[in-house]
Order: C-alpha cells, then sequence, then structure tokens
C-alpha cells in the first residue's frame, strides 16, 4: 500500500514485518512492528523476568497478508499471524512452561491520503497466563539518548538503563523500561522514527545489532497484585493478593502510528502529527443544507505551531473561554492567537481559573503572549458577539 509519502511492503516468512520507504527522503525502515513475547514473574508494581527465560518473536513465524481496502483516500492492510508460546510458567516459577498455547495477532496498517503517519491497530486473543508482549520498531541509526513527550515537557533520556534497584545480594536490577504520555522519538538529526500510542505508556529503547529500536509494551499478564521473589526488585511492593483478571485473557485491540521523519523531533513537527492521530478530527453527520458559514473556516489559529494546546474549553465559573498553551520548544517563543470573533477581554489565569493579571496585547480578534521554553500558560477569554 502506499500514498504520497511512504510505501509500504510486507514480509510474509517474517511475521508480516514491515517496511517503510519515506518518498520524500529515500529512507528506508526494515522489519517493524515485530511482536516480541518474553515471561513476565513480575507483578502489578514491577515487571520481571524468569531466571530462565524464553522469547519468541513474531518474525519466526510466517503470516498471510490481504490488502482489504485501497481507495482514493484510504488504503488498508490486514496481516494475520499465529504465535506460538508458553502457556504460561513452571511450577517453581523459574522458567517459562514447556507447553505451548496458540497467540493469533491481526494488525491492520492504514495510510491515507495527505497524511504522514502510518496508522496501526492491533487485535491479540490470549490465552497464555505471565508472558509480556511487546512491539519492536528498528529506527536504523546508532545514537545514545531518545526523546519522550511527558506531561508539558519532552524530555531526553539516556537509552542505557541509570535507574535500578538494589538486590538482596547487592547487585543492581537496572530498570529498562520508561513512562511516556503520548510518543517517542529515536533520531540521529537526520534521519528519525516517531511512535505515538494511544493509551499505551510503558517504553523501552535499547540498542541490537548496532541500531537503535523502540519497544512499546502491549500487555504485561501477571497474576498477583505484588509478589516477594521477583529478580528486578527486592521484597513486596504492596499485598500479596491473587489477581486473575491482570492475567488478560481474551481479545485486546491496541492503537499506534508510526511517523517516519527527517531532522530532530522538534523540527519535524511529530508532535503534532502525533496529536492528530491521538486526538482525531470528530464528524458529524448533519442533513442536507446550504449551512451559514464558508467551506474553509476556522474559529482559531494558532502560531507558530511550538505553542501547543493543552485545554480549550469553557470556564468552570462563568461562559468565558479557558485556553491553555505551553511552548514545547526550548526556547522563548511570542504565541499569537486569532479567533473568528473580536477579543473583548483577555486575562492569564493560573491553572484553577483564577486570575493573575490582564493581557494588554489584544488588536481586533488577535491576542499576543510571550511563551518562554517550556513555560505553560492559561488564558480567560471573552468574545465579542
Amino acid at each position: 500500500i502506499e500514498n504520497e509519502f511512504f510505501k509500504v511492503s510486507f514480509n510474509e516468512d517474517h511475521g508480516g514485518a514491515i517496511r517503510i520507504e519515506d518518498k520524500r527522503t529515500g529512507a528506508v525502515y526494515e522489519d517493524l512492528n515485530i511482536f516480541e513475547d518474553g515471561g513476565d514473574i513480575g507483578d502489578e508494581y514491577d515487571y520481571s523476568p524468569p531466571a530462565q527465560d524464553t522469547i519468541v518473536e513474531s518474525s519466526d513465524f510466517k503470516a498471510s497478508v490481504e490488502i482489504i481496502e485501497k481507495g482514493p483516500y484510504v488504503a488498508t492492510a490486514k496481516v494475520t499471524t499465529v504465535m506460538e508460546i508458553p502457556r504460561g510458567l513452571t511450577e517453581d516459577r523459574k522458567a517459562r512452561s514447556n507447553e505451548k498455547v496458540k497467540l493469533p495477532i491481526t494488525v491492520f496498517v492504514s495510510l491515507y491520503s495527505k497524511v504522514p503517519r502510518i496508522d496501526v491497530k492491533v487485535v491479540v486473543e490470549n490465552y497464555a497466563k505471565d508472558h509480556r508482549l511487546r512491539v519492536k520498531f528498528p529506527v536504523g541509526v546508532d545514537v545514545d539518548t531518545h526523546f519522550a513527550e511527558t506531561h508539558f515537557y519532552v524530555v531526553e533520556r539516556p537509552n542505557k538503563p541509570i535507574y535500578y534497584y538494589i538486590r538482596r545480594d547487592g547487585t543492581k536490577a537496572y530498570i529498562a523500561t520508561q513512562p511516556t504520555r503520548l510518543w517517542i522519538d529515536v533520531n540521529d538529526g537526520k534521519k528519525g522514527l516517531c511512535v505515538a500510542t494511544k493509551g499505551l505508556p510503558e517504553y523501552e529503547v535499547r540498542k541490537k545489532n548496532g541500531e537503535t529500536e523502540i519497544l512499546v509494551t502491549l500487555m504485561r499478564c501477571i497474576g498477583w497484585l505484588s509478589r516477594s521473589d521477583l529478580l528486578t526488585r527486592p521484597g513486596g511492593a504492596g499485598p500479596h493478593i491473587p489477581t486473575k483478571d491482570s492475567q488478560m485473557i481474551g481479545i485486546w485491540v491496541f492503537e499506534y502510528s508510526i511517523i517516519p521523519h527527517s531532522g530532530t523531533w522538534l523540527e519535524a513537527e511529530v508532535y503534532k502529527t502525533a496529536r492528530n492521530f491521538i486526538v482525531p478530527v470528530l464528524v458529524h453527520e448533519d442533513f442536507p443544507h446550504s449551512g451559514e458559514i464558508e467551506p474553509v473556516y476556522s474559529f482559531m489559529k494558532i502560531e507558530p505551531s511550538e505553542a501547543v494546546v493543552s485545554a480549550f474549553k469553557k470556564a468552570e465559573d462563568d461562559d468565558s473561554i479557558i485556553l491553555r498553551l505551553f511552548n514545547i520548544s526550548g526556547k522563548e517563543t511570542e504565541a499569537k492567537i486569532t479567533f473568528s470573533s473580536e477579543v473583548a477581554k483577555a486575562w492569564i489565569t493560573n491553572l484553577n481559573e483564577e486570575i493573575v493579571s490582564e493581557l494588554n496585547s489584544i488588536e481586533g480578534n488577535t491576542i499576543k503572549v510571550k511563551l518562554g521554553a517550556h513555560k505553560i500558560i492559561t488564558l480567560k477569554i471573552v468574545l465579542k458577539h
């Protein structure tokens, strides 16, 4: 399948692994979207592999690929593979069982016209216990740090784990996984790859075979609230209570988007592309009528793109508008907000919508406000009707 940005193909002999060719730059990304399944003797607080783990990858199995939609606006491929993984753990919880169970995985990969990303929906039918399922994205660059969006901030982290627990024997158990709020990006300043997720906050970035890869956790199937026999944490973290529903038996659906790009994450504006995936435009079907506004109409325009909207809502105590912005870059900028109606009054407030000061930088339907590096600002606005 392809659009004006990407050509996407699939390797049926390699578990349906995705190959992306970026038409804009000629960059190629190989072996994307391979699923990695390993044992998990952890609890609801922390992951832990068994002492003798068995890793199974979808690339070890064949897949079938079918183009189920191909039109002027969207093209979708359906990739089906059935992995075989250990059913659970051995009785002593030191290894994965010899008994196997099937793990069917159906992947829907979609390309849209005029949209520079590859959207993925994954359906997993899980009947195994005590395991962790992740999906891998080799980037094809060799770097030591990566980027992840957190609350009002993009953090740069080292790929090599720096945080650890001290085990009972005094050795260090490094924590490889990290949290993200929306997306993860790896780039060398020339070539990069961003993965945006819907509700998948755990990831790892590691080096393998001389290149950097992103791994996103889809499922951690465990059966205890807390245990004291983890290899990655000394002692328990809570009550020793069985939680059988945490084994995630049944059918589960996951969504994420792959965003290849050139340059850095900031230059490529991956934060905009990622947000358009995570918070899509809502479409309402109405009865046919002539309408009262132009076919192309903007209620609000914000410049530059580094000024990111995090909230746009009615005020809690009156009918004014609350607009919250933050500067996603590390440099000061001036935000210019243009409304479709003239602005009557505007104030800067705190996060609790309490007025801090009145804004004097109003020109007709436009507000200008300084945004320091990583600055969060909340505006209270009254429009003229």
